[in-house]
């Protein structure tokens, strides 16, 4: 380094040649200049043709008219049971508008009726991430989805936000009922079935899962009434679960 610092203080030919280099103005030759007048960029170059107001409330509106007539398309495909249709139709949405949250949400709901359970989890997940935190459908249908393959820890966990969220879906606390007896947490499942039947008395799942929880317990008088109370709701009978009540 030293050697360096003694170096530049000579004030040699050297020295004053390797400073020139910074202190001329650079030459060009004429053909030199001409290539960079061809590459010239303008200085004005940022596009700046914004749209009327007016322009921005059509292009809106269309695109607003187009997504409801498809979605109408999409809904009555899933009616009569086209869910590879609505599918298609519902991406065809996505495709013109990327951040259409509802149908995130319907597509994921068309995953799950084909069996595309990633993709559904997917879908859901997605609005989350546009929506924020704040959408109890997509922890509830989350849930279903976990459940579906068989991820307890994760289905109880978006159950759980669900109903956190939005305590008067009864579908969500027969599915944390559903867990909690998988894990054989029977008082548990109790209490969440029992609270499905408060907030909807019309479902016939939470009586019939009761019925199941109070035959295992060994209790089949009150086994016998919430499985009549499920048929009563449209349950199907269950010939099994009759001969075991039928048993001792």
């Amino acid at each position: 380094m030293a050697e360096i610092r003694k170096i530049g203080q000579q004030g040699g030919a050297l020295v004053r040649n390797i400073q020139g280099l910074f202190d001329q103005e650079l030459k060009l030759t004429a053909e030199e200049g001409r290539l960079l007048a061809e590459f010239k960029i303008d200085d004005d170059f940022i596009f700046d043709d914004r749209p009327e107001q007016h322009e921005v409330a059509n292009a809106v509106r269309s695109l607003q008219q187009s997504i409801t007539i498809k979605d109408q398309l999409a809904r009555r495909a899933f009616s009569n049971g086209r869910f590879l249709a609505a599918r298609e139709v519902f991406e065809s949405i996505l495709d013109q508008h990327p951040g259409h949250v509802e149908t995130m949400l319907n597509l994921g709901v068309v995953h799950v009726k084909n069996e595309d359970i990633p993709l559904a989890i997917s879908s859901f997940n997605d609005a989350l991430v546009i929506r924020g935190d704040n959408l109890p459908f997509a922890h509830f249908m989350l849930g279903v989805c976990h459940y579906r393959v068989a991820d307890l820890q994760n289905s109880r966990l978006s159950l759980q936000h669900a109903v956190d969220l939005d305590n008067d879906n009864a579908k969500a606390f027969v599915f944390l009922g559903n867990v909690a007896g998988r894990e054989d947490h029977d008082d548990e499942a109790e209490n969440h079935f029992k609270t499905a039947i408060q907030i909807d008395p019309t479902l016939s799942d939470p009586y019939y899962n009761l019925a199941v929880i109070y035959l295992r317990k060994g209790m089949k008088e009150e086994a016998l009434q919430f499985y009549q109370e499920a048929l009563k709701r449209g349950a199907d009978p269950n010939l099994e679960f009759e001969a075991s009540l039928a048993l001792g």
